[in-house]
């Protein structure tokens, strides 16, 4: 359970340090569980009661949202969905994602509705080569709806898994350090 009250917060920052950046937030109950037999859907995660978001720096942090207090124009966010992954020498064998194309569409409606402009990159128009070829500078948003893993050991070797180019120029990895 959280050891704080959520009374008046609307948007949490998360800021985790070390193996807590492996802690799915969301997932934290708000309240007593009760019987532990019901549906999981049905308890009280934190995801339900607030939204939240990450972040791995206080001076990143800070630094955003400066910058995006005096960017002018309207707000723009790109969505990433590879929603099935190709298993190959590079890529290890990982689930399909369906709901992940249900995922961004719902934010680009909603986001949409609220006149920002919303660009998606479903399957495989969601592959490392166009993450880096497109200015993703001009966006204010990104949002990644694929599999990931996190690397304590090596932070630069955490990865997020998009689709495989057709050209074969990038195979489906953007590290974090790529990101940087």
């Amino acid at each position: 359970l959280l050891p704080f009250p959520l009374k008046g917060l609307k948007h949490i920052v998360i800021l985790p340090d070390a193996q807590l950046s492996s802690i799915p937030f969301e997932a934290l109950l708000t309240g007593n569980p009760g019987d532990l037999n019901r549906d999981f859907r049905q308890l009280p995660y934190l995801i339900k009661k607030v939204s939240l978001s990450y972040n791995y720096s206080g001076n990143l942090f800070l630094q955003q949202k400066n910058k995006s207090e005096i960017k002018p124009g309207n707000k723009s966010t790109i969505l990433f969905a590879p929603v099935h992954f190709k298993y190959n020498d590079t890529l290890p064998a990982l689930n399909s994602l369906p709901a992940t194309a249900d995922e961004v569409n719902d934010i680009a409606c909603l986001l949409t509705s609220n006149g920002q402009n919303v660009r998606v990159c479903l399957q495989e128009q969601a592959n490392e080569h166009f993450v880096k070829s497109e200015p993703l500078k001009n966006y204010n948003y990104i949002h990644f709806a694929s599999h990931g893993v996190t690397n304590e050991i090596h932070p630069e070797l955490s990865e997020i898994y998009l689709s495989r180019d057709k050209e074969g120029k990038e195979d489906g990895h953007l590290y974090a350090g790529e990101i940087y």
